[in-house]
């Protein structure tokens, strides 16, 4: 199952589709695209729990060691732990310190999925473990989206529409030659501008191991 990041009505309003002709080709296209999203910003959205596996810095411990967890936001009502240790190595004998139940040794900022650790250098960490619920919760095959990220896919599938139904992948009439054709050509193999530019504040860094 796809998961879907718009809504059909949303993708339909942005394409300028005022029946139920196109309907199916329009479910087809927010699949495609919202998998292309997922795929750009190195991320599924989808609420579940996670744990990711970071290496700390060797020097940061003045300011605290700053992490950044795969999915937001975080939902700290459900299981929430941080664990680490002096060593670079996480196999299983490994001992494990959970800070989780001392709040003031850490804080956690659940939209951007910050956490940093206040830790002097002689609990210096090296190797974190983050276990966490996050992300956005899923009804059916579609995603509770944030507003900016529904829109940016709908628009996007808008934009593909509008290729399709003028059977191009660039235009060579004069309307192309202005300005038209300078977004055009920034969307070739790529999001339109009017999806990037409510892409780029979802993209995650490519930090931590994922399990």
């Amino acid at each position: 199952m796809t998961t879907k990041l718009t809504t059909l009505d949303l993708a339909k309003e942005l394409a300028k589709v005022g029946n139920d002709d196109f309907n199916d080709r329009l479910q087809t296209l927010i699949g495609v695209v919202s998998s292309d999203i997922m795929q750009y910003c190195r991320r599924d959205f989808v609420k579940l729990a996670r744990t990711e596996y970071f290496d700390a810095p060797d020097q940061q411990f003045d300011r605290g060691v700053k992490i950044w967890v795969k999915e937001t936001p975080i939902d700290l009502s459900a299981t929430f732990e941080i664990r680490y240790n002096r060593y670079r190595d996480w196999s299983d004998t490994t001992p494990l310190e959970n800070i989780a139940n001392q709040p003031d040794l850490y804080t956690v900022d659940v939209d951007k999925g910050l956490i940093i650790l206040h830790l002097n250098t002689w609990k210096a960490p090296r190797s974190i473990q983050v276990t966490y619920t996050g992300g956005y919760d899923l009804d059916g095959d579609l995603l509770a989206s944030p507003i900016d990220l529904s829109y940016a896919c709908a628009a996007q599938v808008a934009f593909e529409f509008d290729r399709e139904i003028n059977n191009e992948i660039g235009r060579t009439d004069e309307k192309a030659k202005g300005a038209d054709a300078k977004v055009l050509a920034s969307a070739i193999g790529g999001f339109s501008p009017e999806a990037m530019k409510r892409l780029k504040g979802y993209k995650k860094l490519l930090v931590g191991r994922h399990g």
